[in-house]
Formats: structure tokens, C-alpha cells, sequence
């Protein structure tokens, strides 16, 4: 007798694991895929999204940018003199193959 653990939490005796396993892969590829169509449409980032994607904290993607270790943009934000840093589609897939620049 097999007992899966299904998505949900629960278990379910009589399927096989390894077919609730693939199942649970598909939905997450198919997620996956979705999430990286919506990124792709974008040219530009902010340090939240930028920082998402790396699973990093904000902060860090700012402090990034501020010692040049990626390349971004300031851009105008708000009211008044405010800018905030952008990161292009392009920088956040060399990030994420190459790393961080050196210092």
C-alpha cells in the first residue's frame, strides 16, 4: 500500500508518490513558465522586483547599486527631487547567469 502526500497536505492512500510528485512539477514548471512570460515583457526593474526575483532582500539590490556593483539607473519617482534605481531586463539575466560585478 503506498500513502502520497497530496498538494493540498493531506494523504491519500492508494496513489503513487511519484506520479503526485510529477504532477506537482508540471504545476510549478507551468508557474514558472507564466511568471517568466510576465518578466519578460518588461525592459526595466525596480530594486523590489529586481530583488524578488533573487530572492533578496531590497536593501541589498540598493546597496548593490549604489557601490556599482550592478549596473542601474536612477530614475525620477514621485513628487520632488526622489529617484529610485532601475535595473534593465538585460542586467538582471547577466546577474542572475554571472553574478555581481567585482569591486
Amino acid at each position: 500500500m503506498s500513502v502520497a502526500i497530496e498538494s493540498s497536505g493531506e494523504m491519500s492512500i492508494g496513489s503513487d508518490p511519484i506520479d503526485t510528485l510529477h504532477a506537482r512539477l508540471d504545476r510549478i514548471e507551468v508557474a514558472l513558465r507564466n511568471l517568466m512570460g510576465q518578466q519578460n515583457g518588461k525592459e526595466w526593474f525596480s530594486t523590489d522586483e529586481v530583488a524578488a526575483a533573487l530572492g533578496k532582500a531590497p536593501f541589498t539590490v540598493r546597496e548593490w547599486c549604489r557601490h556599482r556593483r550592478i549596473r542601474a539607473k536612477k530614475r525620477r519617482c514621485g513628487r520632488g527631487n526622489a529617484k529610485e534605481w532601475m535595473i534593465s531586463a538585460e542586467e538582471l539575466k547577466r546577474i542572475q547567469d554571472e553574478g555581481l560585478l567585482p569591486t
